[in-house]
């Protein structure tokens, strides 16, 4: 483990060795124990559902953070147009990454031979 974020991650073809690289350059190898490795009942719908309540939790923040900039702005009379299309944008770029990962996510899961 390392206080630098991780880049970079793969699993072995028999899903018991994760290579992680971090942005630091450095890679860690972590070995899995049968248990983890072996797929469960229930655990592809568990994973999927833990997916989708983590994406309503960002949205949910998103949503949040763009209501109090628009509050922000309307008390202070302040800000320009420009600045309001500039904070539109950005949470509509930060909500399309957001469904674009989690997209990529559930096709990952569901091309998993579980």
């Amino acid at each position: 483990v390392s206080d630098v974020g991780i880049t970079c991650a793969s699993f072995d073809p028999t899903g018991t060795l994760l290579l992680a690289g971090t942005a630091d350059g450095a890679l860690h190898l972590y070995s899995a124990n049968d248990y983890l490795s072996v797929l469960h009942p229930g655990e592809k719908s568990g994973v999927q559902q833990m997916l989708e309540r983590e994406l309503k939790v960002v949205k949910n923040l998103e949503h949040r953070a763009r209501e109090q900039r628009i509050k922000e702005n309307k008390a202070s009379n302040q800000g320009s147009s420009t600045q309001e299309i500039s904070c539109e944008f950005a949470a509509y770029e930060s909500h399309a990454i957001v469904r674009d990962s989690h997209s990529e996510m559930m096709e990952i899961i569901d091309g998993m031979d579980w």
